[in-house]
């Protein structure tokens, strides 16, 4: 049953989570004024927040290190405002003070909120998603009911002005009618664009499917599914076979003949049949093909990436591209959507590699806190997130802060205190 805390919690978590933009240049504010309704609304009086040396420490541990990333950048070079380095502190800190105390209070259900959160929200896309093949009809409905509030996950720097969607608040109508390699209307869910709803989606059926263990054929499984391939994202569905790959390699529920088939199956139906879709196998080697022109995409975004980097390469230029991201070394600073390649941008080398540590610490502390159990999970969940990652720039986006505070949150578990599980 659905309390009113949790009702509050799924609003709140919406909006820090995803990143509600709400037309606001510096959406941190935002953020820390929303955290300050979420501590209200969940009666404030009973939450209460103990002194805990240990997190305090995980805390400095895991914000002092990219704080200190941003203090080098700024003293190199010597051209950057002081206002760029506060403003990236400010949001540093703000973002993981926020996570921390949000994942305070949800602990080991941070999964059950985002599989409730997706699931709602999909649920809308459905309904509405039909409608944009009547384009009269997709016009009316976005010229009478079209909001200016922005998509979730959006901010004004991430697509130029004449790619602004219009937005029902929990469904987005995409710029463009029809997909370039198939002509049929995207499902964007709530957010700007189709490949970031399929991202979110791809991570409700593995969370539903592994850390709460339902069947991957489930009621909410197959409502995530059908949505994913509405949003025709060419990395969600790649992933998606990934995730049907996985959960049948190691259910041991099914006797090993079977599984062996099961798996088999996939891979001829992918290689025999999803491979060969355009926007599948015939996108991707269009966009490996025309990455030294077109920076613009994934593959091509890991190029500029590095030219942005190349004589900062252990330290990043993550100050200067704030400061500069108006100038022409930086004109395709609105569409290089690749997240492990802008980390290396951002961060440099030496934070890239600290941010997949603790990514990676986080998460394995969640799930065995969760499981009461080490397996496997956390490591195809971490492979699952990078994988994703290459397509979308969300890993600068406060909902990976979410999954890197766990590291604070959890406390790391020995084997030899818990269960060894490798199998659903």
């Amino acid at each position: 049953m659905i309390t009113k805390s949790r009702i509050y919690i799924l609003i709140i978590l919406a909006f820090t989570g995803f990143g509600y933009a709400a037309l606001a240049p510096s959406i941190y504010y935002i953020y820390f004024f929303l955290f300050l309704i979420f501590l209200y609304l969940t009666e404030i009086k009973k939450f209460k927040i103990k002194y805990n040396s240990s997190e305090l420490n995980k805390f400095m541990l895991v914000v002092l290190p990219f704080a200190a990333i941003l203090i080098y950048q700024y003293f190199n070079p010597a051209s950057i405002p002081l206002s760029i380095l506060i403003d990236q502190c400010g949001k540093l800190f703000l973002y993981f003070f926020i996570s921390y105390m949000i994942l305070k209070r949800i602990k080991q259900d941070f999964h059950i909120v985002f599989i409730d959160i997706m699931y709602f929200l999909t649920i809308v896309s459905l309904i509405l998603y039909p409608t944009q093949f009547y384009i009269p009809l997709q016009e009316v409905i976005k010229e009478t009911f079209g909001s200016i509030i922005s998509p979730l996950g959006f901010s004004s720097g991430d697509v130029s002005d004449k790619y602004i969607s219009k937005t029902l608040f929990f469904f987005t109508y995409h710029h463009n009618y029809g997909h370039p390699y198939t002509g049929i209307p995207r499902n964007c869910g709530a957010f700007w664009e189709p490949g970031v709803f399929g991202f979110f989606l791809v991570l409700a059926l593995a969370f539903n499917t592994m850390i709460s263990g339902k069947n991957i054929l489930s009621t909410r499984n197959l409502v995530f599914i059908i949505a994913i391939f509405t949003t025709f994202s060419t990395t969600a569905v790649l992933a998606t076979f990934l995730v049907f790959t996985y959960y049948f390699l190691i259910n041991s529920k099914i006797s090993l003949g079977k599984r062996i088939t099961v798996v088999t199956l996939l891979i001829l139906i992918f290689f025999n049949g999803v491979w060969q879709l355009d926007f599948i196998s015939g996108k991707i080697f269009q966009k490996i093909e025309d990455a030294d022109s077109d920076m613009g995409s994934r593959f091509g975004a890991v190029l500029y990436h590095l030219l942005l980097v190349k004589d900062n390469l252990f330290t990043g230029v993550g100050l200067k591209y704030v400061f500069e991201g108006k100038n022409e070394l930086f004109d395709y600073k609105k569409s290089a959507p690749n997240g492990i390649s802008f980390l290396l941008m951002y961060w440099g080398m030496l934070g890239l590699v600290f941010y997949l540590i603790v990514l990676y610490a986080g998460i394995r502390n969640w799930i065995a806190n969760t499981y009461n159990s080490v397996g496997l999970h956390h490591n195809f969940i971490f492979f699952l997130l990078l994988f994703l990652s290459f397509s979308q720039s969300l890993t600068i986006k406060i909902f990976f802060v979410f999954l890197l505070s766990m590291f604070i949150v959890f406390d790391s578990k020995k084997p030899d205190n818990m269960e060894q599980v490798k199998t659903l």
